[in-house]
């Protein structure tokens, strides 16, 4: 579909989902600039994926801004990089199962992590 000069396509869902369950096998605990990344967002407790722009392809990107995924400032040590944040309060509507994998591989990576008895993010 063509508007405006401009091309939009209306089935980036399934690939953008490819994108991000990619990434999401290969986020850490730690803040990174190469590698996605897990926080819990201070102001609202919420769990989010970190996908810095640095570890996406030209096309990986394009993708995901064109399925609609926020690319926003993050601070990261004393810089700030660009990166798309995979909220899963915000996603939990549209996409229940990409919410719960969310939080199951983040409480996988936690238990992987710690010894004795571990923190688990819950909703």
């Amino acid at each position: 579909m063509v508007e405006d000069g401009t091309v939009k396509y209306t089935h980036l869902g399934p690939l953008a989902m490819e994108i991000i369950m990619t990434k999401l096998q290969q986020a850490v605990l730690y803040r990174n600039m190469t590698q996605p990344f897990f926080r819990e967002n201070q102001k609202n407790g919420y769990l989010e994926l970190v996908i810095p722009v640095n570890c996406l392809s030209p096309l990986e990107k394009y993708v995901l801004e064109a399925a609609g995924y926020p690319k926003k400032p993050v601070r990261l040590g004393d810089s700030i990089i660009r990166a798309f944040i995979i909220n899963v309060y915000h996603i939990e509507q549209d996409n229940p199962e990409l919410s719960k994998k969310i939080i199951d591989i983040y409480n996988k990576r936690l238990e992987e992590s710690c010894v004795g008895p571990c923190y688990k993010y819950e909703k």
